[in-house]
């Protein structure tokens, strides 16, 4: 078992972009911060989870539970399900980009690095 702490605090800053076909954009800038617990299952399983909450431009939040699956202690592959949203802008910006309100979610795939061992 890890003997490390399995809480992280997180912060950073997230942006967002978009654009229509008549070559309008926005970006939003949002500075966010959160949690990750990442208890140890077993040796090669760990579980995920990650929530954020951010502001700026607009509110956005993000989350994340899944597994870790490591065949090599510098390795592993990630499956779970991710969720996340952003609501920028008012109905009195400009007329071609007024309100960002949007929601993604879907199953998430990847595969982690981790230096220093476990």
């Amino acid at each position: 078992m890890n003997e490390g702490a399995n809480v992280a605090v997180i912060g950073g800053l997230r942006t967002f972009t978009i654009g229509t076909e008549i070559d309008a954009s926005r970006t939003a800038v949002n500075v966010f911060g959160g949690l990750t617990y990442r208890p140890e299952i077993n040796d090669k399983w760990r579980f995920l989870s990650r929530g954020d909450l951010g502001g700026g431009s607009g509110p956005s939040w993000s989350g994340f539970l899944g597994f870790e699956f490591r065949p090599k202690p510098w390795a592993g592959l990630v499956f779970g399900y991710k969720g996340q949203g952003v609501d920028f802008g008012s109905d009195t910006d400009d007329e071609n980009l007024q309100k960002y309100d949007v929601t993604y979610y879907g199953p998430i795939f990847g595969l982690n690095f981790h230096w220093g061992g476990r």
